[in-house]
């Protein structure tokens, strides 16, 4: 028999700090993009728009139709990452983008 209890209590309360900092993080996206004339351009582009740094790009593998990508981001906040995420994914050459 187990006894009942709060199952609240058995939590620990975690959140990025919320506060100014300098501090960047490393945030890895795996990107699927149509292989079109300056698809990849236009993916960096975006990215640098938003003031955030490229630290890494590396292509995984490319066909006639589609490239698939990592690419490492310098980010300051999880928000920051999930916005990115976001506007990449409304790019129309853009398949698939998610954490990698």
């Amino acid at each position: 028999n187990i006894k009942k209890s709060n199952i609240k209590d058995n939590f620990i309360k975690l959140s990025w700090n919320e506060t100014s900092s300098n501090k960047l993080y490393i945030g890895r996206l795996k990107i699927v993009a149509a292989n079109n004339f300056g698809s990849i351009s236009s993916v960096i582009s975006k990215i640098a728009s938003q003031n955030i740094n490229i630290s890494n790009l590396k292509i995984l593998y490319k066909t006639d139709s589609y490239y698939e990508f990592i690419v490492d981001l310098d980010i300051d906040h999880l928000r920051s990452l999930q916005n990115i995420i976001a506007i990449l994914r409304s790019i129309k050459i853009i398949y698939s983008v998610s954490r990698g």
